[in-house]
């Protein structure tokens, strides 16, 4: 699925980005998590649910 590999990119590319700016794992993880939460809710939303 395009969507998905266009948000694997967004999602390194932040990743790298935030690494880039401050070495913290956790800025690292939370970005990860936030990204992927998003993702899934759009994906859920537009695949099961008409309107949210």
């Amino acid at each position: 699925m395009p969507g998905r590999a266009s948000a694997a990119w967004v999602v390194l590319a932040v990743c790298g980005l935030l690494d880039a700016w401050n070495p913290t794992p956790l800025y690292v993880l939370t970005a990860l998590a936030v990204t992927l939460a998003t993702a899934g809710l759009l994906t859920f939303r537009r695949r099961d649910l008409p309107v949210l």
